[in-house]
């Protein structure tokens, strides 16, 4: 799933009138300069090479588990939240008894 969608993006990102690459958190950490930056750059990589890290954004894809594995939903998006430094997006795809099961229920009102 992580390759699949790693190339779709690559293919849309190649669409733009201006450069946009993605790279690894291992490249992005080594590459960290003050020089001017060439073109715009997307981390993409999996939570588990993020330790440490933190970005402006982060879009955070594909973290919901069936409940039955325990907490490994919840650890990854409080780790992924915790990378983020201005604003965190979770991305939810509908998984039968996942811990995310209880947005799909969810409405937004206008208060007055």
């Amino acid at each position: 799933a992580f390759s699949n969608l790693k190339g779709e993006l690559e293919g849309a990102l190649r669409k733009l009138e201006q450069p946009v690459s993605l790279e690894s958190a291992h490249e992005a950490a080594s590459t960290l300069s003050y020089s001017k930056i060439e073109n715009e750059r997307i981390v993409f990589d999996k939570i588990s090479n993020v330790d440490g890290l933190e970005f402006l954004f982060v879009i955070a894809v594909g973290f919901d588990h069936p409940v039955s594995e325990g907490n490994k939903a919840r650890s990854q998006i409080y780790r992924a939240i915790t990378r983020s430094q201005m604003m965190f997006t979770l991305v939810n795809h509908s998984i039968p008894g996942g811990w995310l099961k209880f947005l799909s229920h969810v409405k937004l009102t206008e208060k007055v």
